[in-house]
């Protein structure tokens, strides 16, 4: 399936919940992801991994990134940060 980033971009990805993906979140965020209707997460898969900033000047190489469409939205997350994102939606 494609979507369309916020920044105007057309990427294929595959939806979490309806397809196979490698995200994996904690409890807490799972029960908050489930309770939150409507919140989808698409998971983009990449060859090489790709540079992802991760705040704080850092960055890292992912081979999945994350989006997030629904109730909010949020583009090109790691998995440590969809479970963080998720979670502060809950408090």
């Amino acid at each position: 399936m494609k979507i369309k980033t916020l920044d105007n971009e057309v990427i294929t990805v595959k939806q979490y919940g309806n397809t196979n993906t490698h995200l994996k979140l904690t409890a807490k965020a799972f029960q908050i992801y489930s309770d939150s209707d409507p919140l989808d997460i698409y998971e983009q898969h990449h060859e090489p991994p790709t540079e992802v900033y991760v705040g704080g000047g850092m960055s890292t190489f992912a081979e999945y990134t994350y989006y997030i469409r629904g109730i909010v939205e949020a583009d090109n997350l790691t998995e440590a940060e969809v479970n963080e994102f998720i979670e502060e939606l809950g408090e």
